[in-house]
């Protein structure tokens, strides 16, 4: 996303994009069928996506009008970068559809939801793009009591 927001700043872009996101949105939908998930919580799980890049790119922004930055001299062009991201959350779906048990329409997870030192991630964007699990959890656990 770091790529993602030097682009959007060269190019004088705003870092939302409402359409273009319910342009995405519908796509991963569409691609999600496979795995039989809800259509609602696959939205949820990459629109809290969509927002923790968001997040990344409002910090980066930040960061570039304190330290009155013009523009980079190198940027990838937005074509470029959606291609990447694409494949990322072809990935993800992928992904998804390990953890998935469509008899339930629900996720299963063996694993706590944490970060590793090693990511690097800021808590407040991991907390936005887990959101949807630690939101099934506490649910989960609510609903068992």
């Amino acid at each position: 996303m770091h790529e993602v927001a030097r682009t959007k700043w060269n190019q004088g872009l705003p870092i939302e994009d409402k359409a273009r996101e319910a342009q995405i949105l519908k796509g991963l939908v569409g691609q999600s069928e496979k795995i039989q998930a809800h259509e609602g919580w696959i939205t949820q799980f990459f629109q809290a996506q969509m927002d923790a890049a968001k997040e990344v790119q409002r910090s980066d922004f930040a960061v570039w009008e304190k330290g009155s930055v013009q523009k980079f001299a190198e940027a990838i062009p937005l074509s470029g970068l959606r291609g990447y991201i694409d494949e990322v959350n072809r990935e993800m779906i992928d992904l998804l559809s390990q953890i998935h048990d469509p008899a339930k329409s629900d996720l299963i997870l063996h694993y706590p939801i944490s970060t590793r030192e090693s990511d690097f991630i800021d808590k407040k964007v991991w907390d936005i793009a887990v959101s949807p699990w630690t939101y099934s959890q506490k649910e989960e656990t609510s609903n068992s009591k």
